[in-house]
Order: C-alpha cells, then structure tokens, then sequence
C-alpha cells in the first residue's frame, strides 16, 4: 500500500510542477488597458497605396463625387446637399462629414471611415453625429461603389 501512496505522490509533485511552469510563461501586462481602435472589416488589403479615389461614386447616402489630391480627399454627395472632406492612407479615409441646413454638429456634421476594398471600386463604412471618443458607438453605415 505505501507503494501506491508513493506513486500517488509522484503524480501529484509532477502534476503541479506542469501546472506552475504553463503560469510562469503567461505574460504579465502592467499597462492599463486601451480603448479599441476601429478595425477594418475582413478582407480588406493592408496597403492600397496605388488606388485612385477620385471619380463618382454611387453610395447609399446619394450620388458622391471625390476629389483626391495627394491623402487629401473631399467632395460632395447628393443627400442633404452633403459635403465629405478628411485623409486616406492605406485604403482607410479618415474625415468628416456635414450637411444641410447647418453644416454644424450636432445634427448636421460629424465623423466618418471608410475602409476601401481591394478592387479599389467600393468601400464600406461609419458615420456618426459629431465626434465620439475612442471606441464609441457609430451611428450608421455608408457603402459606395466607384461609378467612374
């Protein structure tokens, strides 16, 4: 009977030392955690640096006709006699949006994304009213694809 207590034993000191070495590999963070940053929706490429995104595009908010110079984008859309103005890089435009009758925040204006697809002919994006803190709840969606 000793025999088995002592195989009993055994298993116990081998068990927990398996135990203490997979928790001593953990990492351990002592930085207090970050607000999630938008994420671009699956499949959409890590560059597009070779994209045009000058042209009409048909959205679901109206008409679009950008203009881009450089990482600088605007435009205009048909809803509300809207205008778009902000930067692109790597597929991702990052601005603002407003609209008739103020063209001010709160009811009029805010933020938008838009994340490009490969084909570098329609993109998916959020808008919102005014302008959120990071990790903030988006308003609504806007898709486009790129007419010419």
């Amino acid at each position: 009977m000793s025999k088995l207590y002592i195989v009993a034993f055994v298993a116990f000191v081998l068990l927990f030392a398996g135990c203490a070495s997979q928790t001593s590999q953990k990492p351990v963070s002592t930085s207090s955690p970050q607000p999630a940053a938008p994420t671009a929706p699956a499949g959409t490429p890590a560059h597009l640096t070779n994209c045009g995104y000058s042209g009409t595009w048909n959205t679901d908010w109206g008409t679009m006709q950008l203009s881009q110079t450089g990482n600088k984008v605007s435009g205009t859309y048909t809803h509300d006699s809207g205008m778009i103005n902000g930067t692109i890089s790597d597929g991702v435009f990052v601005g603002r949006w407003s609209e008739s009758p103020s063209y001010a925040e709160p009811d009029d204006a805010g933020d938008a994304m838009f994340y490009f697809g490969k084909d570098c002919n329609s993109f998916s994006g959020n808008w919102r009213y005014g302008t959120g803190a990071a990790g903030a709840a988006w308003d609504g969606t806007w898709f486009g694809t790129k007419l010419s």
